[in-house]
C-alpha cells in the first residue's frame, strides 16, 4: 500500500514537472516571437554628427515597446547624419537620421574636417559652361592688378554645392546647368586668400580637373607680358 502511495504522488511530480517544463517553454516561445531587433544609441549623439558603426549596437526589445518607423538594421544608420541629440539607450528611427549631404542635414555634413566651405561667383565662361559637378575636383585661377598677373590661387578643391543644391539633381540636361555661384571646401588659410582676390581680383575662374588626378602643380604666375613673349 505504502509503495503504491509512493509510486503515484512520484507520478503526480512528475506530471506537475512536465506540464510545468511545458508551460515555460510556450512562454519563452512566444516572448521570443514578440521580440524584435532594433538599433540603439550606444553612446550619447549629438546632433549633425555622422553616425559611425561604434555609436550603435543592436538590441532585440519586446514589439509593444517599439516606436514606429524603427531602423532595425546596423547599415541603414552607419553613414548618416543625427537630426536631433540621441541619447544612450535611444532607439533609432527613420526621423532622427538623414543622408549626408541632404538638405535636411546640412552643408556642415559634407564638409571635410579641418576644412572650410566658401562660395564663389560665377559666370558661364568663369564656371566651365555649366558643366560643374558636385563632387568636381577644381582650381582656381585669379588675374589680380594692374598688371594683369593670372595666379594659380588653389589647386585641386572638391566642388560641394552649385548655387542651393548639393545632390546632383534627378534629371540631369545635356547641356549641363544654369549656376551663379559654386561652393567649394578649402583650409582656413585658403578662405582668407580666396576672399581677398575675389574682392580686388579682375576675374576668377574655375578650371576643371580630371577626378583621377589629384597632383599639385605649384605654377607661378604670368604676366601679360610673358604671353607677348
Amino acid at each position: 500500500m505504502k509503495n503504491t502511495k509512493m509510486i503515484a504522488t512520484v507520478a503526480a511530480a512528475c506530471i506537475f514537472l512536465l506540464g510545468l517544463i511545458i508551460t515555460l517553454s510556450s512562454n519563452d516561445n512566444t516572448s521570443n516571437e514578440n521580440l524584435v531587433q532594433t538599433i540603439i544609441v550606444r553612446e550619447d549623439i549629438n546632433s549633425l554628427t555622422e553616425i559611425t558603426a561604434d555609436m550603435v549596437k543592436v538590441k532585440e526589445i519586446h514589439n509593444e515597446a517599439v516606436p514606429e518607423n524603427s531602423v532595425s538594421n546596423v547599415d541603414e544608420v552607419v553613414g548618416k547624419v543625427a537630426m536631433v541629440d540621441m541619447f544612450r539607450g535611444d532607439i533609432i528611427t527613420t526621423q532622427k537620421i538623414e543622408e549626408s549631404g541632404s538638405i535636411r542635414a546640412g552643408l556642415s555634413s559634407v564638409v571635410p574636417e579641418e576644412m572650410r566651405a566658401i562660395t564663389i561667383n560665377v559666370e558661364q565662361d568663369s564656371g566651365v559652361a555649366g558643366l560643374l559637378k558636385i563632387g568636381d575636383q577644381v582650381d582656381v585661377i585669379s588675374v589680380l592688378g594692374e598688371e594683369e598677373t593670372a595666379v594659380l590661387l588653389l589647386e585641386n578643391r572638391k566642388v560641394l554645392a552649385v548655387d542651393n543644391l548639393m545632390n546632383p539633381p534627378a534629371v540631369e540636361s545635356e547641356q549641363g546647368m544654369q549656376y551663379v555661384t559654386v561652393t567649394l571646401a578649402v583650409t582656413p588659410e585658403e578662405a582668407l586668400d580666396l576672399s581677398l582676390a575675389t574682392t580686388v581680383a579682375n576675374d576668377n575662374r574655375l578650371i576643371l580637373r580630371n577626378q583621377a588626378d589629384e597632383e599639385k602643380q605649384g605654377i607661378d604666375g604670368v604676366i601679360l607680358e610673358d604671353i607677348k613673349k
